[in-house]
Parts: C-alpha cells; sequence; structure tokens
C-alpha cells in the first residue's frame, strides 16, 4: 500500500513539472486575469497612449474624453457635450449651449469655467493646437447659465466642425500644469483611464456617465504592432476584436474568413493615402516628370491587386464621405507616356514610415511604384525610417517621394490645406504663398457657395502643379467574435463601446 503511494505521488509529481515547463515555453502574449463577460480586449495597431506632453494625453478612439461637437456619417458637425450652438457678428461670435448633466470621472459636474480653461490651454500652448484652430481667439467666457462665448479675430463659417473631437477635447482643469501637460486624467467619456502597462491600456467604467451605464466593467486596448501577430491573438481568443483603422491588412482578409466564429466587417472611413512629390529636388522639381508619374500610374490597378476591397482608387484630394466638397480633379487611370528628357542617373527614393508597414501594405505600393520607376530607366531605391527620421527627411526635403496618409477630421477642405502647408516645404516650394492667399480667402468666407468655388478651384490647381498625388480612400476592415454584438467604427473610425454587448461567457468559461 506504501509502495503504491509512492508511485502515485511520483507520477504526480512528473505531471506537475511537465505542466509547469510548458507554461514556461509559452510565446504568445499570457492573458490577463479572467473576469468572464465584464471585459472587453481589444487589438489595435498603434500605441493609443500619447503621454503628458500631448494635447489629449490619450486617444480619442478609447472613449475616456469627450468633445464640444462630433462628426455624424456625413463629415457634418454634430451635438456632443454642446447640445446646440448659435452664431453671430458675421461669424465672430460662436456660442454654445452645454449640455446639462454630465459629470466627469471624479464627480465633479462639467462647468463653463471648464471648458475657457481647457480652450486657454490650446490658445497659450500651440503646439496641442497643430492646426491652429484657436488662432484668431481674442477671447473665451462664460455666459448666462450653460453658455460659453467663442469671441474671433476674423469670421469662422466652420467653426463647429473645427473643433470637433481632438479640437475641443475637455478635461477637469486640474489635469494640467502651467506648461499644458497632464499631471492627471480626468475626462468625462464612458470608460475612465486605469493603467497603461506593458502595451495594454487598461479602462474601467464611468458608472454615472451622461448617456447611461456602459456595459463592460473594464475594457483594454492591446498594442500589438505586428500585424500577423494582432490576428494571432484573435484568432486564439486572446483579444475579441481588432478594430481600428489599419489594424487588419487586405493580404490578411482570406485567412481571417476561414476562422470559425469571427465576424469581419467593413467601413469607409475619412483617410486618404498620398504620394508626397519633393518639388524642389530633381527628378520631380520637373513639372513634366511629376505629370508623367500622376498620369502613368495605375492606381486602379494597383487598388485592385494589393488592396482588393480595402480601399477605392482615388480621383479627388479627400474622401467622397465629404460630399459637400467632394471634387473629381484626379482621373483614376493611366494615360499619360515617358517624357523624353529623364535625367536618369539621378536616385529616386521613395520614403516610408516604418511605423505604417504594419497597418497599410504601404511596402508593396512602393514596391510597385518601384517596378514602374525602373521600367521607365530610373534609379528608384525604397528607404524606410522610423517616426522621428520620418519626419525630420520630409522636414529637410531628404527624399524624392513619399507615401503618407492624411484623414479629414473635421469633414472641411481647410485642415487638408493646412496639413499640406505643413506636412513639408519641399511639396509646396514657391507655390506656398500662392496656396496660403487662397485657404485664407476661404478660410474666412462666410458665403458657402463662394467657399465651395474656391476649393473647387484649389484643387484643380493643386491637380494641374502635381503637388501630390491621392492613391487610395481608405476602407477600414476589421472583426470581432461572433459573441460580440453592436461594435462598429465610424468614419473617424472611432468605435461606439457604448453599443456593444456580449451574449456568453467572453473567453468561452
Amino acid at each position: 500500500m506504501i509502495g503504491q503511494l509512492k508511485i502515485a505521488l511520483l507520477i504526480f509529481l512528473v505531471l506537475a513539472v511537465f505542466v509547469h515547463g510548458c507554461k514556461d515555453t509559452q510565446t504568445s502574449p499570457p492573458h490577463l486575469p479572467q473576469e468572464g463577460a465584464s471585459v472587453l480586449r481589444i487589438a489595435v495597431g498603434r500605441d493609443l497612449y500619447d503621454g503628458p506632453d500631448s494635447r489629449s494625453f490619450i486617444h480619442g478612439n478609447l472613449n475616456a474624453w469627450e468633445s464640444l461637437t462630433y462628426l455624424n456619417e456625413k463629415l457634418q458637425p454634430k451635438e456632443w457635450l454642446a447640445e446646440s450652438w448659435q452664431m453671430s457678428e458675421g461669424g465672430r461670435k460662436w456660442v454654445f449651449q452645454l449640455r446639462g448633466g454630465v459629470v466627469l470621472h471624479d464627480g465633479t459636474s462639467l462647468t463653463q469655467e471648464m471648458v475657457v480653461a481647457n480652450i486657454l490651454r490650446y490658445k497659450k500652448h500651440p503646439k496641442y493646437d497643430p492646426y491652429g484652430l484657436y488662432r484668431d481667439l481674442l477671447s473665451i467666457q462664460p455666459l448666462g447659465k450653460r453658455g460659453v462665448a467663442f469671441f474671433l479675430e476674423q469670421p469662422f463659417p466652420h467653426f463647429p466642425a473645427a473643433i470637433n473631437y481632438f479640437g475641443s477635447a475637455l478635461f477637469h482643469p486640474e489635469c494640467f500644469n502651467t506648461n499644458g501637460q497632464f499631471i492627471k486624467f480626468i475626462g468625462s467619456g464612458p470608460y475612465r483611464f486605469e493603467t497603461n502597462k506593458n502595451g495594454i491600456i487598461r479602462l474601467h467604467a464611468h458608472a454615472v456617465y451622461w448617456q447611461g451605464s456602459p456595459p463592460f466593467k473594464t475594457i483594454e486596448f492591446w498594442y500589438i504592432p505586428d500585424a500577423v501577430t494582432r490576428l494571432n491573438a484573435l484568432k486564439a481568443g486572446q483579444v475579441d476584436a481588432i478594430a481600428d483603422v489599419g489594424g487588419i491588412l487586405p493580404h490578411q482578409l482570406t485567412e481571417l474568413s476561414q476562422s470559425k466564429h469571427l465576424l469581419i466587417k467593413r467601413t469607409t472611413v475619412a483617410t486618404t493615402h498620398f504620394l508626397l512629390f519633393n518639388t524642389q529636388r530633381l527628378p520631380f522639381n520637373d513639372l513634366s516628370h511629376r505629370t508623367w508619374l500622376s498620369t502613368t500610374l495605375d492606381r486602379f490597378r494597383m487598388t485592385r491587386y494589393i488592396l482588393g476591397e480595402a480601399g477605392i482608387p482615388a480621383d479627388s484630394l479627400w474622401t467622397p464621405l465629404a460630399t459637400d466638397w467632394y471634387e473629381r480633379v484626379f482621373p483614376q487611370g493611366p494615360s499619360g507616356s515617358t517624357p523624353t528628357q529623364f535625367q536618369r542617373e539621378i536616385p529616386v527614393s521613395i520614403l516610408l514610415h516604418g511605423g505604417t508597414l504594419q497597418r497599410w501594405p504601404y511596402k508593396d505600393i512602393a514596391e510597385m511604384i518601384h517596378s514602374h520607376l525602373n521600367q521607365a530607366g530610373l534609379k528608384a531605391i525604397i528607404r524606410i525610417e522610423e517616426a522621428g527620421s520620418f519626419k525630420e527627411s520630409l522636414k529637410r526635403g531628404n527624399f524624392n517621394l513619399a507615401l503618407h496618409p492624411f484623414t479629414l477630421m473635421t469633414g472641411d477642405p481647410d485642415i487638408f490645406f493646412t496639413w499640406l502647408m505643413t506636412v513639408s516645404p519641399l511639396i509646396l516650394g514657391a507655390e506656398s504663398k500662392t496656396m496660403e492667399s487662397w485657404v485664407a480667402k476661404a478660410r474666412y468666407e462666410m458665403n458657402r457657395e463662394e467657399r465651395r468655388r474656391i476649393y473647387a478651384s484649389l484643387q484643380k490647381w493643386v491637380a494641374e502643379k502635381r503637388l501630390l498625388l491621392p492613391l487610395y480612400h481608405d476602407v477600414v476592415f476589421y472583426a470581432h467574435k461572433e459573441s460580440l454584438h453592436g461594435l462598429s467604427l465610424d468614419p473617424i473610425f472611432r468605435p461606439n463601446l457604448m453599443a456593444v454587448s456580449m451574449n456568453k461567457n467572453l473567453h468561452g468559461q
């Protein structure tokens, strides 16, 4: 009997060691403690933590902070923390009426003074206002019971759209120090920021959110930069969804469609992908060379074979979702021929941001452009740089061509032209003064039809000068477990986490 017990004990110890050893050799990311259906885990391909020295500390996709206005499906402004607004004094005064009953994460109520403090932070620290939305702000002050009045030096016809989302992100004033940097985070969104550890941002439900109780106790956003690892995490059940722009690469869709118990969804977003020209450097300082590449590069074929349904060949400078401003000024198909006087001994560099390669098929697109240039006798090279070096190369003009995304975050052309004038001074060159004049005129023009006319002319001018080439408009694919309901992305790819629910145990327990 004692001998049998010793044998049983020995078998138990061997099995225990074996199981422990198997756990130690796991290569996939470990699960955090399971919490059943109270936890929702979403994988993304970019870091949504911006840090203390940023305009919002964390990205708006996390649903932790809110703004005065937001955009609807047609990229037009809609009410959010402001329930209405009114313009007067020829567009130089805007009054926003705040929504009542908004409680912040620390239990305090949203006040007019809080809004004033946030807007003055943007005004006093322009680095948190990268598009100069408050460049013409003279003053801001409370008005009446819940009103906030903006007084502007110039008319601002699209002000409610311009300050949507990141443009008027609101936080408790105690969040900032005298330099405008975050020292804590207190917002008003349905989920409050808890931690950011090992690439996982953890948020907890805001129990007294003004739109009602959030559906999950906890939400985690997992930053998984590698596209293969990201997809494997979803297939293995480590995360419940991949939901962000660029979260799923086009070539992964076939594999994903073969996975059981996963749903694939798609939505057109306000992002357009561009090929930028350095117009101050050989060979594309010559308009005929820019014209050749713009008219011979087959963007329709590129979209069809590289992107499939994940892109729409671009014939305009920005998304067709902006129906008020959409102009078809770039033919989709090739129409040109090889120029006769290429200086072929000069190398042509195609600059890529390394951080984009696991979110969009930029490498494949660059290789197609590379082949196209080589066939014309040009010596092309593809150069990949990380964020800091990429921005510096754009600034200094250390490129011939560059791939770059842009999202029409306000739904208005002004933000596109502001971006174009700042992304690299080597794109516009001597044309910058002409563009600045046109953009300023359109920005302050109160007659809507006249604004449309100016922007239509500007788009045609940019197309004629071949300052850049729109390649395709983004169609985002995202996926989640079939047990998850209500998950969707809007045109600015923000998930509506208040509409999501789970009809069974989240992790199959």
